[in-house]
C-alpha cells in the first residue's frame, strides 16, 4: 500500500492519510535511489570490513577502513541531501 517514500515518511513520525496518494517527484526519488545505494554499499563494506580483520595487514585494514569511513560519509551526505529536499519541496 505505501512506497518507501511513504514508510520513511511514517516512521519519521509525519501522519499519513490511507486514501493520501503518495506523492510523486523525480529529484526526490533520485536522491532517495542514491541514499540506498550509498547505504548498501557502506553496509557491505563493513561486512567485508569485518572478514578480513585478521587476515590482511594492519596497513591494509587501515586503508580498507579509511574507505569504508568515506562511504559512511557519503551515506550521511546522502541522507541530509534527501531530507533537505524534502523539508524545502514537502514532496
Amino acid at each position: 500500500m505505501y512506497d518507501t517514500v511513504h514508510i520513511a515518511v511514517a516512521m519519521r513520525g509525519v501522519p499519513l492519510l490511507e486514501d493520501e496518494p503518495a506523492p510523486s517527484c523525480s529529484q526526490k526519488s533520485a536522491l532517495l535511489e542514491a541514499y540506498s545505494k550509498a547505504a548498501k554499499d557502506y553496509g557491505k563494506t563493513v561486512s567485508e570490513l569485518n572478514e578480513l580483520m585478521g587476515v590482511v595487514t594492519r596497513a591494509e585494514w587501515l586503508r580498507l577502513h579509511k574507505i569504508a569511513d568515506e562511504l559512511r560519509l557519503s551515506v550521511e551526505s546522502s541522507r541530509q541531501a534527501l531530507d533537505a529536499h524534502i523539508a524545502k519541496h514537502g514532496c
